[in-house]
């Protein structure tokens, strides 16, 4: 935990002076007839910066995952693939039924046959 602290003081540090320097390059361009683009306004403070460590990424991963998840799930493709499924499942639990049914309506009547 230590050494991520330390990773993390030293990366806004880095930051910081970064900041700094792009300030001070912008202000002595500033007698320029045509400013840079990224001028030191557009960037973030050291506090707005995020630090990414493993489980901040893992997380965003996840959620990444499961946002593209759901929403390939809401497609009606996808919607009616699943229904067509569970439609030939049903279908197939129905048939499966059927045979049992009738294999033990002809063991009765065997049954009662051999009587």
């Amino acid at each position: 935990m230590k050494r991520q602290q330390r990773r993390r003081d030293r990366l806004a540090q880095r930051s910081a002076l970064r900041a700094a320097q792009i300030k001070e390059s912008v202000s002595r361009a500033s007698g320029r007839t045509h400013p840079k683009p990224h001028t030191a306004e557009r960037l973030k403070s050291v506090s707005e910066v995020r630090i990414s460590c493993d489980e901040h990424r893992r997380r965003e991963e996840e959620k990444m995952y499961d946002r593209t998840h759901r929403l390939y799930n809401q497609l009606e493709e996808v919607k009616q693939k699943k229904e067509l499924r569970s439609r030939q499942e049903s279908y197939a639990k129905n048939r499966e039924k059927a045979r049992d049914f009738q294999k033990k309506t002809l063991e009765k009547l065997r049954a009662k046959l051999n009587r």
